[in-house]
């Protein structure tokens, strides 16, 4: 992958934010993170991510929430991963049908192979 690889973490656990935060910036990502979405929506379009990584349980304004109101405030593409425990098949395709591009169920992956499929999904999507 090219060098300008950037990603704005979106995770109100400050544990897990941290491991995805060391892990992404080991493999020589640029890392931004918020712990909410409300955060992120005024910080966003400053440094425009390659991928933004968003967890949909939180608190200020929770994912779908921040998914919902870039759709509605931007036409700005911008490339966003779901990571989740939320499982149902109603809240991927919501998630889906607010403008993330893949869902990922959190609990599957360390912070490494985090880093491995959004670097794998990101191949694939340029081939």
């Amino acid at each position: 992958m090219e060098n300008n690889k950037s990603i704005y973490i979106i995770e109100d656990n400050t544990a897990l934010q941290q491991i995805y935060s060391i892990s992404f910036k080991k493999n020589g990502w640029e890392v931004y993170q918020s712990f909410d979405g409300l955060q992120a929506l005024t910080e966003i379009f400053d440094v425009h991510p390659t991928v933004v990584l968003l967890d949909l349980m939180m608190p200020e304004l929770d994912g779908f929430e921040f998914l919902e109101t870039l759709k509605k405030n931007t036409s700005t593409p911008l490339f966003i991963v779901v990571n989740s425990n939320l499982t149902s098949e109603q809240d991927i395709q919501k998630a889906k049908m607010l403008g993330a591009h893949t869902y990922l169920k959190k609990s599957e992956y360390t912070g490494d192979q985090l880093v491995e499929k959004i670097e794998s999904i990101l191949k694939t999507r340029r081939s």
